[in-house]
């Protein structure tokens, strides 16, 4: 919204009221939260994948609001369990059921840029 209808009510003469700070204080905490609150969306929303359920019996599924493009199943050591390339789709079945119980690390691919998220599997 536009803010150029606001009046202070208050001596011209004197320094800025008690009036006018408040709204200023009002004012910025809207635009900084504002800014803040774009920048969130724009920044975590666009590489956001959710995983559940988790903890994954035999199927783990990956969603996205983008196209997941390939997904890696990596032991809590650090070995390669798993790879899935050429997903392009932003909701994905993953198959646990041949993996041993415990922690792993999925990473994903979403606009060419790498995440990963902690999945626990227990059958």
């Amino acid at each position: 919204g536009s803010y150029n209808n606001i009046v202070f009510v208050g001596d011209s003469d004197s320094s800025p009221s008690s009036q006018e700070s408040f709204f200023r204080d009002i004012l910025l905490s809207e635009i900084s939260s504002s800014k803040s609150t774009i920048e969130t969306k724009n920044s975590n929303d666009m590489l956001s994948v959710t995983i559940y359920p988790n903890v994954a019996e035999e199927f783990a599924t990956l969603e996205s609001l983008d196209e997941i493009e390939d997904i890696s199943v990596y032991s809590i050591n650090g070995r390669l369990i798993k790879y899935i390339p050429f997903l392009n789709s932003s909701k994905i079945k993953l198959d646990v059921s041949d993996i041993p119980n415990g922690l792993y690390l999925i990473k994903y691919r979403l606009n060419d840029k790498y995440q990963s998220k902690k999945l626990m599997v227990k059958h």
